[in-house]
Formats: structure tokens, sequence, C-alpha cells
């Protein structure tokens, strides 16, 4: 069986994904110590609307990513009842594993565009739709 996950991503992280061929997350910044992706089509969507669309980093994009991973992998990050968190924590060292798990590869669903975004740059990368 397999479990559908949103992640929210910037521009920068999306690209990576990109030159991953849409099959796998890259591996995790030195400041990032977890990989979070959410059960919840509306948490990332907010993360996405409310966080990336102001970060300068994000070059001001907030994307919402959707991806299956085969459940029984999942398991170890359920509580005892079987649920799963609002966000689950993948451990840096573990995004290898967890890529590894994934099945179908890697799709965008939504996308959210902050007032400072530099729109210049999408005509530049043919495979990046222009959500905004």
């Amino acid at each position: 069986m397999l479990k559908t996950l949103y992640r929210a991503v910037g521009k920068k992280e999306l690209d990576l994904i990109l030159n991953n061929r849409w099959l796998t997350f890259p591996d995790r910044f030195s400041h990032q110590t977890v990989f979070n992706p959410t059960p919840n089509f509306a948490h990332a969507a907010a993360i996405a609307k409310q966080f990336l669309t102001q970060d300068a980093n994000a070059d001001y994009m907030g994307f919402v990513t959707s991806f299956q991973v085969y459940s029984e992998y999942l398991k170890k990050f359920a509580d005892q009842n079987g649920a799963y968190p609002s966000e689950i924590k993948v451990p840096a060292s573990e995004s290898y594993e967890f890529n590894l798990n994934i099945h179908g590869g890697i799709q965008i669903v939504s996308a959210y565009c902050g007032a400072g975004m530099d729109y210049s740059h999408l005509l530049e990368n043919p495979y990046l739709p222009c959500y905004c």
C-alpha cells in the first residue's frame, strides 16, 4: 500500500528535485536536520503560502509537492495508534532511505507567489510551469 504525502518547497529546492528528474528529494542542506513531509495538503499549502512566499531564499515562491511512499516504511513514524503527526520528522541521515521508498515520483500540486518574486527566471526554465 501507498500513502500520499505533501511537502512545501521553495524554488531552489524545486530546482534540485527537477535535477533529480522528479524522482527524489535532494539531500538536506547543512542547516536542515530533518525532512518534514506531511500527510495533510492544507498544512503544506499553509507553509508554502504563508512562509515561503515571504522568503527571499525561496525566491518568494512556495510549491506544494505530492508523492507516494510505501506505507510499510512509514509505519515507523506513526504513533501507537497508527496515526501520523501533522509533520513527519525524517532525520536528515535517513533521507536516502526515505527517497528509496518514494513510488512514482514527485509532482507539483499547488503553487503560490509572493510580492517580491522576480518572474524573469520562469522564462529560463521550460520545465517549471508558471503558476503565479
